[in-house]
């Protein structure tokens, strides 16, 4: 990916460092997911919004990786007394006029009272959890699911959610080495 270009579309800043944005290599089939470090600081101080803590002087280097991104996969949650889903139908329809698929776990959005025939209705295949980890680019979940779900994700895959990596770092280490990006 070109740093400067003149084309370049608004992005997402998330902590400085990860950018989402739509970009011409994906095609119509969905957007890219760009991991971008920059000195975007020049040496001033700053402080972050999601920080307390003063940053001050450029980062260090730049590395720049991108993703493309047709499936996201959006599995049931697996704590109990959760009623959350990461993502609601009327998610699924607006997301997926950009040309991504989703493909749901069956039963995902029963917590929140929304039936597997609503997700389809928004364009989702309903398929069983084996199918979802298989076949999504990107995972969604609310919480983090069971340590052997993760550890079936391949290399390039990412999964988002509330997944407090701080309660296992030797399985999130693990990931990493794998190529599994893991954004919590």
């Amino acid at each position: 990916v070109a740093g400067d270009d003149p084309r370049r579309v608004p992005f997402l800043p998330v902590r400085d460092h990860l950018l989402l944005e739509p970009r011409p290599e994906a095609g119509s089939q969905g957007i890219v997911l760009r991991l971008e470090e920059r000195p975007v600081h020049e040496g001033k101080p700053y402080r972050s919004a999601l920080s307390d803590s003063p940053y001050s002087g450029p980062l260090r280097r730049s590395t720049f990786a991108t993703m493309r991104v047709r499936t996201i996969g959006v599995l049931a949650e697996c704590t109990v007394g959760e009623r959350r889903v990461a993502i609601v139908p009327e998610g699924v329809r607006r997301l997926g006029r950009g040309g991504l698929a989703f493909i749901v776990e069956t039963g995902a959005g029963e917590g929140a009272r929304l039936a597997d025939s609503a997700y389809s209705d928004a364009g989702a295949t309903v398929a069983d959890r084996s199918d979802v980890l298989d076949k999504a680019d990107i995972l969604v979940c609310v919480n983090r699911p069971p340590a052997e779900d993760l550890k079936r994700l391949r290399a390039d895959q990412v999964i988002m959610g509330l997944l407090n990596p701080q309660s296992d770092p030797a399985l999130f280490d693990e990931l990493g080495a794998s190529g599994v990006v893991a954004i919590s």
